[in-house]
């Protein structure tokens, strides 16, 4: 008889059941039939919902304030909807007419709902935050005389300077010290968490005074807001799994808890007991003895000890994180903005002098003269809300201002982030930091705005009763600091970024270095950071002047956009210091390598035919056993014909070149390329070639030390020492057939004779040849990488695959570089930074001597250059894909410069691309700044009828500063390949005619020459004699012009944008290992 369960597979079984359960969750509840009508990013999708929580997954833990912003944007201020799997539908609005009918017009219609109450019930149980109704109207009249002006005068004031006392002690002592560099944010938590358990509980836990060790309740407190945070992130059929299995974050809430709630009942019981005694010999005036005090005995609601337990928690969560982490973001604007500190301290100079000359702290009074701080607060907050998302529930069935229909239970959120950067509701200049937005200009005073258009204490009924308290505690404490201290930010301050969840928080420590100001100084706090705490490595106490630098101005509104301005020309203003390098690779020094060396000889090209030339000459001068040449790359074609216009032009392929050097010169000659799965054949070939030649001076290694299977060895260099002299070439040329071309790339029929067509007609790039000390940094990059303790593994030994290295291969020696008989020349005219990106992730176990914490000191760099920019940035790269840190650089600094100009491989014309979704990458980062800057941003490509393929990885900025490397503009490059940079300044500036006789470097000018003359058409001495903005324009120009190359890119949302998910970009296409580590 037949056995119909033969039939059936596990595996169909499971198939058909994940298909009825996404079935089932496909059908549309009546909240989401009755919003149907409303945009989602997710149309389009078999499961919508499935997408949703997807995104919310995996985008929420990195930038979902800024997806959140997009999306706004891109729906025109009206509401959209979206939906996660666990979560009821959800209605996305950012109309300040909106808000406004959430608090206040409908706000009975409008409540915190089960979802949110069910969430929080375990950390705020029945507290404010967390009810509805009666018993949130008795928790608010009844907290409201603590927040009255004779509260604040008589107890409240008095506890935030007392406090200060012993904030001012804790930093003097670090300045005091030999590292005078602190965990700003961890002090500040400390502090407010010192303050508000006085206020809410009448007992002093000084931490602290005590050092801020470990304290039971401080850390349970610390650990269940944690928990709090990832319950939002979860659908609540998760988070409630784990919760009833009693596992993982869960668990640990339920003991923390129990601790937290233990502590606190012991007071609340105190207090009960006290007043029923009448024990208590004089009034208290902390939070939980003013809730016994109003207790009604008639009310059994009201007297319960777990209810003011919980009413007291509330506050103390509210507050202590809130303006913790208020605060600590102000410190970080005021380190982006150093004009807008001098303004401060100019203030606080002109109205409290004696803040300086001794450790008093300045009162309510005093605070109230401070105009201009408490508009840069003010700014700060708005930019940084400590709660960035609201979230209601409509109570009852329901409509929106503009007649959206909610059905009952549909959740409406508006999140302050977002409104805060709307032009529609701040103006044109909405991402602009600018305090003088809150000053009346013709009285001096602060204006009024609504706190519907500023709603990050809330407002209508639900109006934070604390903020007056909040700004009052942030002006003493802020006067105090900026009074006493210099604090600079050890990291890039532009390269802070948050970290997503229920409150706004900084992403990481926030490190800052601590020094006692002098007191017969004022202002100038921050004079001496480009963008940290950036000093001349000479001397300690030498700073780089800031005499060109007003980035991120607040009165870029008064600049000539007409005109270029002066450039900074300092060398630390631009490249990575001692610190910054060090803070790059998680701390670790970085001792094999200079900071930057000066005297170099480099030559740059643009023309990939002069630099292989180039590149031949010096390999055929190479001459015995005490000579190497050591190559570093993604990928080796020994086939290649470095000069094929030769006549001879088979005895220049680099198989020839090398025999010759190796067999007959006996020249010591390695090759360090990835297990490159994308050209294996061709590498494949290549290895069992080099490997075999005579005389052993031969080695081929396939490098497989990567974070992941996806990630690639991406640094191309070649290392030649020819007797005296060491020599590298750098920059993005590996070397294959494909990449030999001309600068007018009009050899088509040529490159196809000689083989070294394959899918193009040509090839742009960039590329350097060096001499001097920067050589002996790129070779001591060989080295390490060759030399590690940890070697490349036969990990795909297979024969599929065959990428198996030698059994015995010994070590290049380590002073190969280095001995004595180099003469390395320092007479040239260009100072030389090498930057680098090692992964952070498993670095430890991948190259534990070279960087065991990971490098990325090249995106590090790439920011700082961007950041100093006062003219122009350009960018020629072949993707030009979102990242977040550089749209960030970007978006900081367009309000003030000329133009930015992106020159871009064309996205969707290869298989490859198309494959991978490029154009959704590159539409992420090139479409918000084509929107928000539409006169200043230019992005251009090649003219599809052309057939060229742009590889360059090349930024120039203001004339001053370029970096040639192999790291493309992208997450992958940035933070998980391993790649490598040379980022230039030149020693002697020159004046330019055409530009107001501004100074520039001569080099990187020449470079920029160079590359619009290969967009243009135009020769060096015509674009020389143009000014910035001129040649600009030529550009543009170029695209209408059949002869040129160049063509203007359309940035538009395409299918792609559909198709390929976040999730498959950051794990496939373009892992992110940075943003990644830090939110795991």
């Amino acid at each position: 008889m037949l056995d119909v369960t033969r039939l059936f597979s596990a595996s169909s079984v499971s198939a058909a059941a994940l298909l009825l359960l996404l079935s089932y969750l496909s059908l549309p509840s009546a909240q989401q039939r009755a919003v149907h009508h409303l945009p989602t990013p997710f149309t389009g999708f078999p499961f919508p919902v499935l997408r949703g929580t997807v995104v919310m997954m995996r985008t929420h833990s990195r930038r979902i304030y800024d997806w959140l912003l997009d999306n706004c944007r891109e729906f025109q201020g009206k509401p959209w909807r979206m939906q996660v799997l666990g979560r009821p539908v959800t209605v996305i609005v950012s109309s300040v007419a909106t808000v406004e009918h959430i608090l206040k017009t409908q706000f009975e219609s409008f409540v915190k709902g089960r979802y949110t109450t069910e969430l929080a019930f375990d950390i705020l149980g029945r507290g404010i935050f967390a009810t509805d109704g009666a018993l949130w109207a008795h928790q608010r009249k009844t907290a409201s005389h603590l927040f009255s002006l004779r509260m604040m005068r008589e107890t409240m004031e008095e506890t935030v300077r007392s406090h200060c006392l012993v904030l001012d002690a804790k930093l003097t002592s670090i300045a005091a010290s030999e590292e005078p560099v602190v965990n700003m944010k961890r002090l500040l938590d400390l502090f407010t968490m010192d303050v508000f358990t006085q206020i809410g509980f009448g007992i002093q836990l000084n931490n602290l005074q005590d050092g801020g060790g470990h304290h039971p309740f401080l850390d349970a407190f610390d650990r269940s807001s944690l928990a709090l945070l990832h319950r939002f992130q979860q659908p609540m059929w998760l988070w409630r799994l784990k919760k009833w299995l009693n596992v993982g974050v869960e668990k640990q809430l339920k003991t923390d808890m129990k601790l937290i709630n233990g502590v606190v009942e012991q007071i609340v019981l105190r207090s009960v007991q006290e007043k029923n005694d009448g024990l208590s010999t004089k009034p208290r005036r902390d939070l939980v003895s003013l809730f016994v005090d109003k207790m009604s005995s008639s009310d059994p609601e009201t007297t319960s000890p777990s209810l003011i337990r919980d009413m007291a928690l509330n506050f103390i969560a509210a507050g202590r994180d809130t303006t913790s982490q208020s605060m600590s973001w102000f410190l970080v604007m005021m380190n982006r903005y150093p004009n807008v500190l001098n303004r401060v301290c100019e203030e606080l100079q002109t109205h409290l002098p004696h803040l300086k000359e001794d450790q008093t702290t300045p009162s309510m009074e005093d605070v109230q003269k401070l105009a201009y701080l408490e508009a840069a607060i003010k700014e700060s907050l708005r930019l940084n809300p400590v709660v960035p998302v609201t979230t209601r529930t409509a109570a009852t069935d329901t409509a929106l201002d503009d007649g959206t229909f909610l059905k009952q239970g549909t959740r409406v959120v508006f999140s302050n982030y977002v409104l805060a950067r709307m032009s529609s509701v701040w103006g044109d200049d909405a991402e602009t930091f600018n305090p003088d937005r809150w000053i009346d200009s013709s009285t001096g005073k602060l204006k009024e705005v609504s706190a519907f258009q500023f709603p990050v204490f809330l407002a209508g009924p639900r109006t934070c009763l604390g903020m007056k308290f909040a700004l009052m505690e942030m002006k003493i404490t802020l006067a105090m600091l900026l009074s006493r201290f210099e604090l600079r930010t050890v990291r890039d301050p532009f390269a802070i970024t948050y970290k997503a969840s229920a409150t706004l928080s900084i992403n990481g420590p926030l490190e800052m270095k601590v020094t006692l100001r002098n007191k017969h100084r004022m202002g100038n706090i921050f004079s001496g950071c480009a963008t940290s705490a950036v000093q001349d490595d000479s001397s300690a106490s030498t700073t780089q002047p800031l005499s060109s630098q007003t980035r991120g101005s607040t009165h870029d509104a008064d600049r000539d956009l007409s005109r270029a301005e002066q450039p900074a020309l300092n060398t630390l203003d631009w490249f990575l210091s001692t610190q910054e390098i060090t803070a790059a690779r998680g701390g670790v020094p970085r001792k094999d390598l200079t900071v930057y060396s000066s005297g170099n000889h480099v030559e740059a090209f643009v023309s990939t035919d002069d630099y292989f030339e180039r590149l031949l000459s010096d390999l055929e001068a190479t001459n015995g056993p005490n000579d190497f040449i050591w190559i570093a790359g993604w990928s080796l074609n020994h086939k290649m014909p470095l000069a094929p216009r030769r006549s001879n032009y088979r005895d220049t392929t680099l198989k020839r070149v090398l025999e010759r050097a190796v067999c007959q010169r006996q020249v010591q000659t390695r090759a360090l390329i990835w297990a490159n799965m994308l050209q294996r054949q061709e590498n494949i070939v290549a290895r069992d070639w080099m490997n075999g030649l005579t005389g052993g001076s031969a080695v081929f290694l396939f490098d497989n030390r990567l974070p992941h299977h996806v990630s690639s060895h991406h640094q191309k260099f070649v290392v030649i020492r020819k007797s005296e002299e060491l020599i590298v070439y750098m920059g993005g040329l590996d070397i294959t057939l494909d990449r030999w071309d001309t600068i007018n790339h009009d050899h088509k029929a040529f490159r196809q004779e000689r083989g070294l067509r394959d899918a193009y007609d040509g090839w742009v790039d960039a590329a350097l040849r060096i001499q001097g000390g920067a050589v002996q940094d790129v070779a001591a990059t060989f080295v390490a990488r060759w030399n590690s303790s940890v070697r490349p593994h036969d990990c795909w030994k297979e024969e599929l695959l065959d990428f198996a290295n030698p059994e015995n291969y010994a070590h290049v020696p380590s002073d190969a570089a280095t001995d004595a008989g180099l003469v390395i020349p320092q007479d040239g005219s260009t100072i030389v930074q090498i930057v680098r990106t090692f992964s952070p992730h498993k670095a430890n176990e991948l190259y534990p001597e070279l960087a065991p914490k990971g490098e990325l000191s090249l995106l590090q760099s790439r920011i700082k250059a961007i950041r100093q920019a006062r003219n122009y940035v350009y960018i020629e790269d072949q993707y030009f894909f979102f990242m977040p840190q550089l749209m960030d650089a970007l978006r900081s600094v367009l309000p003030h410069l000329l133009r930015v100009i992106v020159v871009v491989q064309r996205p969707g014309v290869s298989t490859q691309s198309k494959a991978s979704g490029y154009e959704k990458l590159v539409y992420q980062m090139a479409r918000p700044l084509l929107d928000a800057f539409p006169t200043k941003m230019r992005i251009f490509t090649t003219k599809e009828t052309r057939n060229l393929y742009v590889h360059t990885k090349l930024l120039l900025v203001d004339d001053v500063f370029a970096c040639v490397s192999s790291a493309n503009w992208n997450r992958r490059s940035m933070t998980s390949d391993s790649e490598i940079g040379a980022c230039l300044l030149d020693a002697s500036p020159v004046e330019v005619a055409s530009d107001n006789n501004i100074r520039v470097g001569p080099k990187v000018r020449e470079l920029r020459l160079w590359k619009f003359a290969e967009m243009t058409g135009l020769s060096i001495e015509e674009l020389s004699q143009l000014s910035l903005l001129e040649s600009w324009e030529r550009l543009s120009k170029a695209t209408t012009e059949p002869t040129t190359i160049l063509d203007v890119l359309d940035v538009e949302k395409k299918w792609e944008s559909i198709v390929f998910h976040d999730e498959f970009s950051l794990n496939v296409v373009d892992p992110d290992d940075l943003n990644e580590l830090v939110d795991n």
